[in-house]
């Protein structure tokens, strides 16, 4: 199975929420449209706001298509088998060594491309979230505790160092802040 079509339980519950708040955002936008529409017409300024709602409408419609599909093809992951080697799921400690000579120390969490932008509420306040398809996700994906590994930037190579592989426990508990 592909890595791009997993997704961990904390991740499909919030995809299928965003899926649940764009289906009632179009819908009350859509009613919202009628009412217009039914109003006078031939104000400038009132169909520039038409034809900006409409076209925001679209999006909304394109990106819950894009839900959709996802969630449907998408497998949810179990929780990692192998605790000592990176994969989706996993919260990682890892050192990183810039080009400029700059050090620091991260914490990341392996998640897919899809959740993302969702995740933001379900971090701890030093975690960061990590797609396996990113430069950094693709350097650490596979790789144990004590593993060296690097990736290209614009300004040269970061290189870094594994210090820590633990489960992600809040990906596949589903914390009771995450239901809310």
């Amino acid at each position: 199975m592909s890595k791009d079509l997993m997704i961990t339980p904390l991740g499909h519950m919030l995809l299928t929420r965003k899926k649940d708040q764009l289906k009632k955002a179009i819908l009350e936008t859509q009613e919202s449209l009628v009412d217009l529409t039914q109003g006078d017409s031939g104000d400038g300024f009132q169909d520039g706001f038409l034809l900006e709602t409409q076209t925001n409408v679209q999006i909304m419609q394109n990106r819950l298509r894009e839900i959709k599909a996802f969630l449907k093809d998408a497998v949810v992951t179990a929780e990692p088998e192998q605790k000592d080697t990176v994969s989706l799921g996993h919260r990682i400690v890892l050192t990183l060594a810039y080009p400029s000579g700059e050090h620091e120390w991260l914490t990341v969490v392996l998640t897919t491309t899809h959740e993302l932008a969702l995740l933001e509420q379900s971090l701890l306040d030093d975690e960061i979230p990590v797609s396996p398809n990113s430069a950094l996700g693709k350097a650490i994906y596979g790789k144990k505790v004590g593993d060296d590994f690097s990736y290209e930037i614009e300004t040269g190579t970061v290189r870094g160092k594994l210090l820590k592989i633990e489960i992600w426990k809040y990906a596949f508990e589903l914390p009771k802040f995450a239901l809310l």
